[in-house]
């Protein structure tokens, strides 16, 4: 290959747009494959599992306790254990029913409640946290991916120009050092390409396992990096979460106990009633007639200086721990998207830069450099450096861009509302 050919191998490259994926506005790869994550993925599965585990406990939680029927053999002679020989004998059923102190029995119900719509959120937080994952995984794929590809076209490259080098070596025309210093970097960016190429594999096998399809996950997704937009991401002012709410309903769940615990200071009633079968028996008085017996009893919180002052103390420990953990809460999402929103301010100010001053100079520098070869103004090292510096400002730039969009989706994560409504 002629010195020529060269040149215009390289006017070409350095003319090639910077963003292949620039002209994409809908990313229908991610989309895709965040939709089947959620479908399919284990632990939102797990997570929806438990939030219907509980609603199932929390239908029955405010009911009453199950009533106790029981059955007795009353006062039978020690010798015959008949029941025909006094009539003290008797066949006793019995059916009584512990009433719980007023208001236990809804406390206890708002409790379920107040379980069911922490496994609500915490399932809205797995899909969140999902969301985030694929879409950071995507663009960690996407990036490498591209990187190949640049990293592949630059070897390519520096192999013309490897030929050049040896052709004019041949001809007494160069040096022995810029055949070996051309060689040196062809050995480096084939590094630089299995790094790159081991990289966006070991992001495709994390897709894999997100969306729950290892095996029948294809190879051929479609790298995207879309451009960093100009306006700002809207931020809301007020904003709501899955961890927010959950720090919320915490709060409120650990109030409900604190109102328990108060109950128990308070008796629960039982209630009852007894059938004795009796026979009819010389000198009985009612001729064998049965007996009916009511019976009402109450427990006795004779330890409620201990146990119940106790319990309610550590209620109400925990419950101010459940408030504090909520503000607690606040002020570190607040600070997490204050974070994010300025790094994205400095990502998108750096990509400005790189596609307004940057990249066009690197590319200016190229092809000066060319022309300078060509005649014999810089050398061979000036040469190799100049095409090497565009192959790098692009690797930066792409940089730019997966971080930006990774960012992104950690900020909707932390602003976005709930998937899951709290019924």
């Amino acid at each position: 290959m002629d010195k020529n050919t060269i040149i215009c191998f390289l006017a070409c490259l350095l003319l090639t747009p910077a963003g292949w994926a620039d002209d994409i506005s809908e990313n229908h790869a991610l989309d895709s494959l965040i939709q089947i994550a959620l479908e399919r993925n284990p632990t939102i599965q797990a997570a929806d599992y438990k939030r219907i585990a509980a609603y199932n406990r929390a239908e029955y939680a405010g009911w009453l306790p199950d009533p106790m029927l029981s059955a007795a053999v009353l006062n039978l002679p020690r010798t015959s254990l008949s029941l025909d020989e006094t009539p003290m004998s008797s066949l006793s059923l019995g059916l009584s029913q512990l009433i719980p102190w007023p208001g236990k029995l809804s406390a206890k119900a708002d409790i379920a409640r107040l379980h069911v719509d922490i496994k609500a959120v915490d399932l809205a937080a797995r899909r969140d946290n999902i969301v985030r994952q694929v879409t950071h995984y995507y663009y960690d794929y996407s990036y490498w991916t591209l990187i190949e590809i640049v990293l592949t076209e630059s070897q390519q490259l520096v192999e013309n120009i490897i030929e050049v080098a040896q052709t004019r070596y041949s001809h007494s025309g160069g040096s022995l050092q810029d055949v070996l210093r051309s060689e040196t970097s062809r050995t480096r960016i084939e590094n630089r390409i299995l790094m790159a190429r081991q990289k966006s594999t070991s992001a495709l096998l994390r897709l894999a396992q997100l969306t729950d399809n290892p095996r029948a996950f294809s190879a051929a997704l479609e790298p995207v990096l879309p451009v960093i937009p100009q306006e700002n991401v809207a931020v809301p002012t007020e904003f709501s979460n899955p961890v927010l709410a959950r720090a919320s309903v915490g709060s409120a769940l650990a109030k409900r106990k604190l109102d328990l615990a108060k109950s128990d200071y308070w008796p629960n009633l039982t209630v009852g009633v007894d059938y004795k079968i009796r026979k009819d028996m010389p000198m009985d008085a009612v001729s064998g007639e049965d007996f009916l017996s009511f019976k009402v009893g109450l427990n006795l919180p004779v330890w409620f200086f201990a146990r119940q002052k106790n319990q309610t103390r550590a209620a109400r420990q925990s419950y101010l721990a459940a408030q504090a953990n909520e503000r607690a809460m606040i002020n570190s999402i607040e600070r997490q998207v204050a974070d994010i929103e300025l790094t994205l301010q400095s990502l998108r100010e750096r990509s400005e830069q790189y596609d307004r001053a940057i990249l066009p100079q690197a590319q200016a520098t190229g092809e000066a450099a060319q022309v300078a070869y060509e005649v014999g103004q810089v050398d061979f090292n000036g040469f190799l450096s100049a095409q090497l510096e565009v192959m790098n400002v692009e690797l930066e730039r792409l940089e730019l861009h997966k971080q930006y969009h990774q960012q992104t989706a950690a900020l909707r994560q932390l602003v976005a509302n709930s998937h899951e409504v709290i019924k």
